[in-house]
């Protein structure tokens, strides 16, 4: 049946008009006894020779020969496939094909196939790997090539006795780079290309690209990019390559613009990135905190194509970037992707991202542990590097008997294995670690560590192996070398600051090159969270130098009020030490240089204000070890701050104001990037206003918290005024509460300033409600004298402050005042 609905029958051939009569045929069908249906006939008419016209043509000689010559290849054809068969025949041994046989044959099939080289065995030697010209002018000073580590410096100067590159190809110059070593190809770039200018080789993209890998792996950026430059005026296209080592550049200076253009240019000339130029350009971000750009990416290349798909190391920086922003469970989601989905195997990098982003999080405790265990299930050693950010993640949580037995543990394995040996991290991070322990104080009756965690036995390194172990019982372990407390759990702060400072100063006499300005800043923090003021002044005064301004200024701050001299600070620290002990301290760095004049006469010592100490005898001690004390930084000023305003100590914190001041004069604080600069500035400040109000100096803090906001320096918000604000309101200072209404965006500007009324409770007129006394709104308005809205204004914040509000006038009586007053 058709689609028209019509069935396909067979119509008779009587039925058809259009067919042309027969021709007669050519012998009588009756007289030779042979019968010819219709239907032939009819097939014979719409034959193809018919449809042509006027039936079959004759046969032509040429169309015979071509007949024959046709059969006679297919004839040619078919014998030579015989033959083949025949000679394969012969080639198969003589005997029954059995099933064993069979199933041999099979499982050879099936069996994997053998990796065969099919290219020529690299060579072993850099003597081999070296082109002819070059081994053959170095003749016999060959042998500087064949050492361990060959002197390339000397090997150029043997060359260019004997004639440099001159004959040579850029071929062959791009070999010998190759050979050099990544570091000492870098020193030698400059000499490198001077010696092809000399012979007249022309540097092509290759050479580029060599002497850019090796600026780049030494950490020169900016000799990466004179590098590319010199090669685009030379006219030489750059490939994929030479834009990878100029994004590393980039990354290397956190400079995302230019690595974006850089990117933007590779598509100009029709170059595609491949996964190293978007990896590269991930870390860029990242380096400079722009997290949501490097999302942005990493969400493009997974989409964009196969080839540019992320592999381990693209996950491994994106679970990083969770970890900076305390994204654990985007980590863990990255972690289930990566494995589950794309089925890519961690390596060690990876574990360590997700171990530190699960470290960054007290709920993910647990988690971090677990990673490590799964971690050494798979084959991988536990080095000094896990072990650090294990321990750090004690120290977001407090647990300080877990670092403890870890650190003591990194102590007892480190002869067996070098690589889990304490170091400055490790210390830093056990600092950190007395910082956030929460002690349980002296009642407590269970052994626990940090917040609540039962002690159990502890795991340490396994020699040999690099896993984490279980300590039997008996067993003999080493001697103890930091001076921890033999208490097993510390239970009081001062326990804490007790054995802070005895590893501290352990850390000093023993392992003196760990003592860093991270190392002080996290020591300054115990003091800070464990209420040590007095040595947390004396590791500020003592422990730190000071970076030597950029420019000459005046020992002036900006408050017109002069810096005290180092011999002060000295000073006040020894007086306020905590041990109390006069005979037994230790004179300042800074008053070991004495005058030699102190003994004779007062007033020619007056007279010279100021002394010059006497050159000889120096006094080398001081001098050496004011050498090797750790510079200030940033974090440094910010944690003295803290120290300060939780000790309400308003000159401690002036000084350190006046040093910072001093310190944004040097170079390390312009290195910062800007937008850090500006954010440990506020914070600074956010610190100095809060000091200033608790030590009620609200004038003061007012008038800095004004100019600084009707300059539009700083953004202050609501909670950044909060101390100032709850100490002004104390205080009845009015002016500072309008101020910081007005700040925080509750009050207009054009609003009336509340004055001090200087009322008391006793002369407020009022009436009897339910039992209490409550204010009388418009007697209290009269004596105030001001239009009526004020008066509510007022006469409310008073009730409010005084006897508390009331839901029944908020909901009943004024209901419009409710939405006004947000105190």
């Amino acid at each position: 049946m058709f689609r028209n609905g019509f069935n396909a029958t067979r119509r008779s051939l009587l039925t058809i008009t259009h067919l042309r009569p027969l021709p007669p045929p050519k012998k009588d069908l009756s007289s030779s006894g042979s019968f010819v249906c219709i239907s032939c006939q009819f097939r014979s008419l719409h034959s193809k020779q018919a449809r042509k016209g006027k039936g079959a043509k004759p046969e032509t000689f040429l169309g015979a020969v071509k007949r024959l010559e046709a059969h006679v290849q297919h004839i040619e054809k078919a014998y030579l496939d015989r033959v083949r068969q025949h000679e394969a025949l012969k080639e198969l041994p003589d005997r029954e094909i059995t099933d064993e046989l069979q199933d041999r044959a099979y499982a050879a099939l099936m069996a994997p196939l053998e990796a065969t080289p099919s290219f020529l065995p690299a060579p072993t030697t850099i003597i081999d790997r070296l082109p002819v010209p070059v081994v053959a002018r170095l003749g016999a000073s060959s042998a500087l090539v064949t050492q361990k580590t060959p002197k390339w410096g000397l090997v150029l100067s043997e060359l260019d006795k004997h004639g440099g590159f001159s004959g040579m190809d850029s071929w062959e110059v791009n070999n010998l780079v190759y050979c050099m070593a990544v570091d000492q190809r870098a020193a030698l770039s400059e000499r490198l290309l001077r010696m092809m200018s000399v012979a007249g080789v022309l540097p092509d993209t290759l050479t580029f690209d060599l002497l850019m890998l090796a600026q780049a792996e030494v950490r020169n950026p900016e000799e990466v990019k004179r590098l590319f430059g010199d090669m685009r005026e030379l006219g030489l296209p750059p490939t994929v390559y030479s834009y990878g080592h100029l994004l590393k550049a980039h990354s290397q200076l956190s400079d995302v613009f230019a690595a974006t253009c850089a990117v933007e240019e590779m598509h100009t000339h029709n170059i595609l990135p491949n996964l190293v130029v978007y990896t590269t350009l991930i870390q860029t971000c990242i380096s400079r905190n722009q997290l949501e750009t490097a999302w942005q990416i990493f969400n493009l290349i997974k989409l964009k194509s196969t080839a540019t798909a992320p592999d381990v190391t693209t996950y491994t920086l994106m679970i990083h970037a969770c970890a900076i922003n305390d994204e654990v469970e985007r980590a863990l989601d990255l972690f289930t992707d990566m494995t589950v989905r794309r089925g890519l195997v961690p390596n060690r990098e990876t574990y360590h991202a997700l171990i530190h982003a699960c470290a960054m999080r007290k709920d993910y405790f647990a988690q971090a542990w677990k990673f490590a265990t799964e971690m050494q299930r798979d084959g991988m050693t536990i080095n000094r590097i896990y072990l650090n950010v294990l321990i750090q993640a004690c120290g977001r949580t407090g647990e300080l008997t877990r670092a403890r037995l870890l650190v003591r543990h990194m102590m007892a394995s480190r002869r067996e294995r070098k690589n889990v040996q304490p170091d400055e991290v490790t210390f830093q991070n056990l600092m950190r670690t007395y910082a956030t322990y929460q002690a349980p104080g002296t009642g407590a009756k269970k052994a626990i560590g940090g917040a609540g965690q039962i002690v159990s036995k502890p795991a340490f390194v396994g020699a040999g192996t690099g896993q984490l172990e279980k300590r039997i019982d008996g067993e003999a372990e080493e001697e103890e070398e930091i001076p921890f407390l033999t208490k097993s759990v510390l239970q009081t702060h001062k326990d804490v600051l007790q054995e802070a400072k005895q590893v501290l100063e352990w850390i000093k006499k023993e392992r003196s090159r760990l003592v860093s300005t991270q190392l002080l800043n996290a020591y300054l923090d115990v003091c800070q969270n464990q209420g040590g003021f007095a040595p947390g002044k004396k590791c500020y005064d003592k422990f730190f130098s000071v970076e030597e301004p950029a420019k000459e200024e005046t020992a002036e701050g900006k408050t017109g009020k002069p810096v005290e001299s180092e011999e002060q600070i000295s000073d006040e620290v020894a007086e306020e030490d905590d041990d109390k002990k006069t005979g037994e301290e230790e004179l300042p760095l800074s008053s070991a240089i004495i005058d030699p004049e102190a003994d004779g006469d007062t007033n020619d010592r007056e007279s010279n204000q100021n002394p010059t100490p006497h050159p000889s005898p120096p006094p080398p001690p001081p001098s050496s070890r004011r050498q090797i004390l750790p510079p200030r930084n940033i974090y440094t000023f910010e944690i003295a701050l803290q120290l300060a305003l939780r000790n309400r100590d308003l000159p401690f914190a002036r000084r350190v104001i006046a040093d910072r001041n001093n310190f944004k004069l040097t170079k390390t604080y312009w290195s910062m990037f800007p937008e850090e600069r500006k954010k440990h500035d506020f914070h600074a400040e956010c610190i100095m206003v809060d000091i200033l109000a608790r030590c009620q100096f609200l004038g003061e803090a007012a008038e800095k918290v004004r100019k600084s906001w009707e300059s539009g320096e700083w953004e202050w918000k609501e909670e950044h005024l909060k101390t100032l604000y709850v100490r002004a309101v104390q205080c009845e200072d009015w002016t500072t509460v309008e101020l910081c209404q007005r700040i925080s965006g509750k009050l207009d500007r054009s609003h009336t300033a509340i004055k001090p009324l200087g009322l008391r409770r006793a002369s407020i007129e009022g009436c009897h409600y339910d039992g209490r006394i409550l204010p009388d709104f418009h007697a209290f308005g009269r004596r105030i004298g001001d239009e009526p809205g004020s008066q509510r204004h007022v006469a409310l914040y008073l009730m409010m402050k005084i006897w508390g509000s009331d839901p029944f006038l908020f909901e009943n009586k004024e209901p419009d005042l409710k939405t006004k007053i947000q105190y």
